[in-house]
Formats: structure tokens, sequence, C-alpha cells
């Protein structure tokens, strides 16, 4: 029998949650405590841990130490459109469907959607934190200024003010 993967995680993500300091939520909201997460060894060369400050570089080293990392080389992906690291983890991924790909990269998570694949990102992480309780909406709309302002997200403007709302909706619950 195959093994499932809880979580298969491309870099971005990674990368954004380091620097506000929140990769525990992918546990805390995605998988809980005892879940798989797979960081393909491509991915873990793409972060080039060495180019982060020391701090953020140690919040990502201890998470890769909690995570399973697997050497994939095969890329014979759906699509050759995708960077070679994007094609690594959509075919990883189509062969041993997990439970979710967290990825940020527009291309990627479409065609891994047209694959049945399910998939969030940075931003969906947050939402889910606020929605389970984890952060408070307030927390979760700093948080999003901070990457936005801070760490160089680019969202559109309607995507921003969607996550405004929902979480402004969330804030008026009693």
């Amino acid at each position: 029998m195959k093994k499932r993967a809880a979580l298969v995680c491309d870099a971005s993500p990674l990368i954004f949650l380091a620097k506000i300091k929140e990769l525990k939520l992918l546990r805390e909201v995605l998988i809980g405590e005892d879940g798989q997460i797979v960081v393909l060894e491509c991915v873990v060369a793409e972060l080039k841990l060495d180019a982060f400050p020391a701090t953020q570089r140690g919040r990502l080293e201890d998470f890769l130490s909690e995570c399973e990392i697997i050497v994939f080389d095969e890329s014979d992906s759906p699509s050759m459109t995708l960077s070679l690291q994007d094609r690594r983890t959509l075919n990883y991924c189509i062969k041993s469907q997990p439970d979710l790909l967290l990825t940020d990269d527009l291309k990627l998570r479409s065609i891994a959607r047209a694959n049945d694949l399910s998939v969030t990102g940075t931003l969906g992480v947050l939402l889910e934190a606020a929605i389970n309780g984890r952060r408070s909406p307030k927390q979760i709309q700093n948080l999003i200024g901070d990457l936005i302002r801070i760490h160089g997200l680019r969202i559109s403007p309607q995507l921003h003010e969607t996550l405004r709302q929902k979480l402004d909706g969330m804030s008026d619950r009693p």
C-alpha cells in the first residue's frame, strides 16, 4: 500500500510563513500534530537557506527537520509551462495523491486542481487560522498586511478586499 502524504509543500508558502513566524499553523490548522508533511528535495534546494537572515533560516531549518524530505526527480507533468521544481512537485502529487498541496504559484494551483488535487496557499492557511479560531481576524489582517508591505507578497486588490471583508465578517460574529 502506498504511503499517503497529508501535505506537500512548495517553497513560497514556507518562505512567507517563516517570515511572519507562523509555520506552526500548517500543523495547527491543516494536518494536526501527527500529520505528515512532505517537502521535495528540489523545493529545499529552491529555498536557498543560506540567503535568509539567521532567524528565518533557523525557523525554516527547524520546520524542515520535522518534515519528510523526498528526492523525486520525475518531471513528466502535464504542463511544460511550469518550472522544473513545480513540474516535479505536480508529478509527485499526481502519483502520491496527498490530502493537500500547499503552493502560491497560480499556474501550479490551476493545473493541480485540473488533476483533482486539493490546493491551498499562504493566504488560505491564514484564513483557515481565523476560521478555526487559532488567530483572531485582526491578527490575520495584520499578518496579511505585513506580508504585502514588508515581505513582498503580491495579491490583487480584489483578493485583498475579499479577504478583508471575510475577516471583517468574522470580527462581527458574537
